[in-house]
């Protein structure tokens, strides 16, 4: 995989999948690199623990939404929760349609913008 979106995509569902796991079942690949970075810069095997079971994915992630500003509108448009019927009001079905659908002088939507702004960490 040399493509950046392909490699950070396949990490981030490496991330995803382990989250959900036992801590005993998780990969430990990189545990010794991480945990010897923090034991040089003077914190505990404890503190290590404690940010790969609670942090490490949301800083990921969060990492990730601030490189990606456009993402975090496509979250909010498709993550919208529904109303209580179990459905989309029709503002939001608007707003779907508007990201995916409207276009401007180039011909081209919302969304095709944004998918070519997706920027990765190095």
């Amino acid at each position: 995989m040399t493509n950046p979106n392909e490699t950070f995509e396949a990490l981030r569902h490496e991330l995803l999948k382990e989250a959900g796991m036992e801590p005993k079942g998780r990969s430990r690949e990189y545990e010794n690199l991480t945990l010897e970075y923090f034991l040089e810069h003077g914190r505990k095997t404890e503190d290590h623990d404690l940010w790969r079971e609670c942090y490490m994915l949301a800083i990921m992630d969060r990492r990730f939404m601030v490189l990606n500003p456009h993402k975090t509108r496509e979250r909010e448009l498709y993550q919208a929760p529904a109303g209580a019927n179990g459905k989309w009001s029709e503002e939001q079905l608007s707003a779907v349609l508007r990201y995916e659908q409207d276009v401007d002088q180039d011909g081209r939507s919302e969304k095709e913008v944004d998918g070519g702004r997706a920027r990765h960490f190095r």
